[in-house]
């Protein structure tokens, strides 16, 4: 993944961490610190280039929207040529991993008297066998 596109999907992360319920884990809350660092230090970067500052502000509202905009703004202004901001969204994309892998869709599930059984997010079961007939 280039650059550019590793700081504006840190910032996503960042922004969607930021749109959840203030009552969501510790570890959402490494997520949001570690979003407000990188967004303080790229908006130190742009400072000046009302286009880039606009489209920061407007990518934490609107991230899918954004983003074309703010990757672009990021590239004129060379930020991804700034090993900090490069290493902070790197730290930003782990904290929002870690969030997801230490909480949030998982579960503790004792199945052992169970079929048919389906854990997961997004999958999909397929039941194969033999169909009972009347006799």
């Amino acid at each position: 993944m280039d650059p550019i596109s590793v700081i504006v999907g840190a910032l996503a992360a960042g922004a969607l961490a930021g749109a959840q319920d203030a009552a969501q884990d510790a570890a959402s809350s490494s997520v949001k610190d570690a979003y407000a660092k990188l967004k303080a230090l790229i908006h130190d970067k742009v400072r000046g280039r009302q286009a880039a500052v606009t489209a920061l502000a407007e990518h934490e509202r609107e991230p899918e929207a954004w983003g074309p905009a703010l990757k672009l703004e990021l590239a004129r202004a060379s930020v991804d040529a700034d090993p900090a901001v490069l290493a902070r969204a790197r730290d930003l994309l782990a904290a929002a991993q870690s969030s997801r892998s230490s909480g949030g869709d998982t579960w503790s599930v004792d199945a052992r008297y169970s079929s048919h059984t389906q854990f997961g997010s997004g999958n999909v079961q397929y039941n194969q066998g033999l169909a009972k007939t009347e006799e």
